[in-house]
């Protein structure tokens, strides 16, 4: 069974942990590459290999200091199935977390506390793509990595890929350790370094590759008896309004008036689809303040009220406000199943007035 939940304002957070966790890397399965086992480093056999995998399963131990020096370990255990099946168990502590991605969703698991949130995706045909080839599209984007030396980790021959920069007079080291398994060249060990401290290190531990998968991996373990909400889905980035509209099937407005300085960042289309949502930022070029426009068809008329608004009337209509966590204010209200929400930071509140009352041509008193 699912339950249907809505937190106010979390919509910002998806949209910030989404940028974070999302990338854009899109190749076609090739076929499997034979390599020598002798360490010499090709992009081009990096990329094969990672991309002619099917199946894989393997996990990152990460070691880092924290503040103060404090270690932090964590254990992240991949299952993928090309092309559109990836789960990732993490754990930190006593703590796991389990994602469960697919084609149309994720699914968010707390064990501990056995519930689980379900996050629609769009339905356009994305694959899902996991952390290795997200790594190879870092190293290849950067295009600052040489040959440093090779060497030999946990019995495998390997070649050290490094990269460094200069930053506020220190010196950033990124170091990848490259080596053969199964006929496939796979990153072993990564390196972060800051003046030549490590700060992290991951080691890969391969399980197995492209062997075959129980279906049963990539589904919520039923003997656990989690239970599901669904939660506020994956934004996807469009580039317009006309694109915005084909996916949230409602005429999309822009505030009639912004202040000064700002313009449009971004634009996303957030499912669910039966109640999709459009997303707009505003960014300004002088000192970063963001200004946050979303539409969100509600199918209802009325205004949902939660426990911390303030509700102000103006005429017939009804507006709730609300501080946020990040010292922002919230102005929603509804009009023809559509509901309305402009959030800015506390000190551009007159000019969040402005921008309320040239979208529904109402004053309110904040």
């Amino acid at each position: 069974m699912i339950y249907k939940t809505f937190k106010y304002g979390s919509i910002i957070m998806l949209v910030v942990l989404f940028l974070l966790l999302s990338y854009a890397s899109r190749k076609e399965n090739q076929p499997a590459v034979q390599v020598s086992s002798i360490p010499v480093y090709s992009y081009n056999l990096l990329d094969e290999s990672i991309y002619s995998i099917n199946t894989i399963e393997y996990i990152i131990n990460m070691e880092a200091t924290g503040i103060e020096d404090k270690k932090i370990v964590s254990k992240t255990h991949y299952y993928y199935r090309r092309p559109d099946q990836l789960r990732v168990e993490t754990k930190i502590g006593d703590n796991i977390n389990i994602d469960i991605f697919s084609q149309d969703s994720v699914i968010e698991i707390f064990p501990s506390s056995s519930v689980a949130y379900y996050r629609e995706k769009w339905k356009d045909g994305s694959k899902v793509f996991f952390q290795l080839e997200g790594k190879l599209r870092d190293i290849m984007l950067k295009e600052t990595y040489s040959i440093y030396k090779t060497d030999k980790i946990r019995n495998i021959d390997t070649e050290i890929i490094r990269s460094t920069h200069e930053e506020d007079g220190k010196i950033y080291e990124h170091k990848v350790w490259i080596g053969v398994l199964e006929d496939y060249k796979l990153p072993i060990r990564e390196e972060y370094l800051c003046d030549g401290n490590k700060e992290s290190v991951y080691d890969y531990e391969y399980i197995s590759i492209n062997k075959q998968m129980d279906d049963s991996i990539f589904e919520i373990n039923q003997s656990e008896d989690i239970k599901v909400y669904e939660a506020d889905g994956i934004p996807k980035l469009v580039i317009d309004i006309k694109e915005a509209e084909s996916y949230a099937k409602f005429d999309v407005i822009l505030p009639k008036y912004i202040p000064q300085g700002f313009n449009i960042n971004e634009m996303y289309v957030i499912p669910p689809s039966k109640s999709p949502s459009v997303l707009i930022s505003y960014i300004s070029k002088d000192n970063g303040n963001t200004i946050y426009f979303n539409q969100k068809n509600t199918q209802r008329n009325e205004l949902k009220i939660g426990e911390n608004d303030k509700i102000i009337q103006v005429i017939d209509r009804e507006f709730a406000t609300r501080k946020l966590y990040d010292n922002s204010i919230s102005v929603r209200w509804v009009r023809n199943n559509i509901e309305y929400e402009v959030i800015a930071p506390k000190h551009l509140k007159e000019e969040l007035k402005k921008i309320v009352q040239g979208i529904c041509g109402l004053w309110i008193n904040i």
